[in-house]
This record gives C-alpha cells, structure tokens and sequence, in this order.
C-alpha cells in the first residue's frame, strides 16, 4: 500500500528551509575522524557561536548547579531562569538534553534558543552534562537523565528558587537528546513515576530504525527515503560518527 497523502504531505521540506540550503549547503561530513577530534572541532565551532552570542539579556539569569548521580559523583547543569520573577511565583520546570550522537555536545549547546524559550515561556530550564559514549556507555545517559530528573522532582529550589514541578516539570531534548529524553520517561515509569512529568519534547529524535519498523507502518516510513537528497542521509552521518549503520547504532543504544 501506498503511502497517505497526508504522510507524504508531513515530510516535504520547508520552503525556508530549502533556500537557506540553496544559500548554504551544510559542509562535508568528516572521514576516518576519532571521537576525541571531532569534540574538538565541534566544541570549538560552538564556543565561537556562543562568544558571538555574548552575554544573556539583563532579564534573564544563567548559572551551573551539580546534581548528584547513582555513583556518588556529580554532574553539571546549566540553568535559564527569568530574573524578573515576583516572590511566590511558581514557575514550570523544563530538563533538557542537548544532541550529539550521543557522544558529542555541552551542556551550553543551544544557547540562543533556550534563552529565548526561557524568557517567552517564562520558565526554568535545566539543561544537563548527562555522560558522554564511548568513555560511558549506554546506558549512562539514561541513568544520568533518571537521576537528574528525580533530584529536580524533590529538589526543585536547588535549580531555582520559584522552580515548582507542581507548575509543569517537562523533559526533553534534541536529536540523541530526544532518544535519551525518551528512555528516561519510560524508565521513570517503570520505577514507578516518582517524578511526575507533566510534558514532553521531542525534536528530531532517532527513535525507530528503519529496520525495526512494524510491518504495518512501512508504507508509511518514507521520510528517510523522501528527503534523502535534501539533507544529510541518516546513515551517513552515523558513520561519520562513529562508523556504523544508522540502525546498529540505534540497536545498541537500546
């Protein structure tokens, strides 16, 4: 069976979109580049693009807090929070894990957009330095987001004085941060949801391999397919990664 219509209709690139890739094609992905060179580069592009940013806008407050983890150490968070903020206020808490191929990325990835969010939304975000593959393997990202988000559950003052779970506690993230946001949803779950997450955010997150796909959907799976000439194949930029297919990347990482 052919796929909807409407499926068809979901996955057509945005004009936008389109005319900045005219503009501006994304540069070659590297080859045979070790892990360790490719944090370098990326981190080091990243700082320039957060020097560039500068300073957040007077009515908006950033710091690092530490949350403790399962082994007796700690990790770092970076936290916006709205400066303006009325005693008594309770404001929604959103814990968010930045993307990377779940080896790459800061806590101070996506800057500008969480300032942004921070301030429109009027809203705490966490943002967390879960442990990075392949010094810590799956499943520490998780166990890193389970902990963080049970710590911020029964710790909410710790990030923010007026951070209130009972006002929205959302978690999220982008790309591998999107998967890890996942597992951590379901493995709170499972522990019983002693962190009563009220929301969720997804963005871009490999969550299906093609592959492992029902039967019944694939008809409908077609995206990858679709857009293959518009963006940087899936599995190409998995292997520029870490030199697997897409789908045993994925298939290792659940």
């Amino acid at each position: 069976m052919a796929p909807s219509s409407e499926i068809l209709a979901s996955a057509q690139p945005d004009p936008e979109f389109l005319q900045i890739l005219k503009s501006s094609s994304p540069p070659p992905l590297p080859t045979n580049v070790d892990i360790p060179t490719l944090r370098a580069t990326s981190n080091k592009h990243k700082n320039e693009a957060r020097d560039a940013l500068g300073s957040p806008p007077p009515n908006l407050t950033e710091r690092d807090i530490e949350i403790p983890v399962r082994d007796g150490s700690s990790i770092l968070a970076y936290v916006y929070s709205p400066s303006d903020v009325v005693p008594g206020d309770e404001l929604p808490i959103f814990l968010f894990f930045h993307g990377g191929g779940f080896c790459l990325g800061t806590r101070h990835d996506d800057m500008e957009s969480n300032r942004i969010l921070a301030l429109k939304a009027g809203i705490i975000i966490v943002c967390l330095d879960y442990r990075l593959a392949p010094e810590h393997p799956f499943p520490q990202a998780i166990h890193d987001g389970v902990d963080a988000l049970h710590w911020i559950a029964q710790n909410p003052t710790q990030a923010h004085p007026s951070a209130a779970p009972s006002a929205g506690l959302i978690i999220g993230g982008t790309s591998a941060g999107a998967n890890i946001a996942n597992g951590v949803v379901y493995l709170n779950r499972d522990l019983g949801s002693l962190a009563k997450v009220t929301g969720q955010f997804l963005g871009v997150g490999p969550l299906l391999p093609p592959p492992f796909v029902p039967e019944k959907y694939k008809d409908d799976y077609v995206s990858h397919e679709q857009n293959k000439d518009v963006t940087i194949p899936p599995e190409e930029l998995a292997r520029a990664f870490v030199g697997m297919k897409i789908w045993d990347v994925a298939w290792e990482r659940s």
